[in-house]
């Protein structure tokens, strides 16, 4: 599991998170936690990039108290300062200490399934059938106009963005597993273990672990 740190050269790109993406082009930095799930598209003309790998605890160490989610920022690649630390062998640290980092912003919510989308990440136990009923189409149409666009069925959907809030608290350390799993919708500690093991094949305390400072 690694942290990567993406440096677009030239081109767009847009990457996706739950509930949030972020369009970008030359000189601007993706920073992506280890395990955190991600869609992205290159521009109709492609993109170049260069891709940095980094230890999962790299950001904490760095004092990002925001490290666990998507972050961007922007360089300026004409800069021969900059260019000299992306070809070295701390380009890594040199991006986190140096450039400003800001989250993706939410979805702009223009459609039906961007809103819906971000109806389930804050509230995973939403009906699907309400959300149908509000785009004004079937259950069925809906759970397949959802896969066809996110590419995962609503419910797991649902279950992928709450899982990743609580990676994010697990990777703070603030919380115990039981408060973790309690404030994040699921039933009990267990059942919060179960998902992440499902997803990761390790345990909350394992995954804690890969980010300690």
């Amino acid at each position: 599991a690694e942290t990567r740190i993406v440096v677009i050269l030239a081109g767009q790109f847009r990457e996706e998170s739950f509930g949030a993406a972020g369009g970008f082009s030359r000189g601007d930095v993706i920073v992506r936690p280890a395990f955190a799930c991600h869609d992205d598209r290159a521009g109709d003309s492609g993109a170049a990039y260069l891709q940095i790998k980094a230890p999962p605890e790299i950001l904490a160490q760095h004092g990002r108290a925001d490290f666990w989610k998507p972050l961007r920022g922007a360089i300026d690649l004409d800069n021969r300062k900059v260019r000299r630390w992306l070809s070295s062998g701390h380009a890594a640290a040199f991006l986190i200490e140096h450039v400003a980092m800001n989250a993706y912003d939410p979805f702009p919510a223009k459609d039906d399934l961007e809103r819906a989308a971000l109806s389930l990440c804050q509230n995973p136990h939403q009906q699907i059938a309400a959300l149908a009923e509000a785009a004004g189409v079937r259950a069925d149409s809906f759970s397949r106009a959802f896969k066809r666009r996110f590419g995962v069925s609503p419910r797991g959907y649902a279950n992928f963005a709450r899982l990743e809030r609580a990676m994010a608290k697990l990777a703070a350390g603030a919380q115990s597993g039981a408060e973790i799993a309690a404030s994040c919708g699921y039933f009990d500690q267990s059942h919060l273990g179960r998902a992440l093991r499902d997803h990761l094949a390790m345990t909350p305390l394992a995954f804690a672990r890969l980010f300690a400072r």
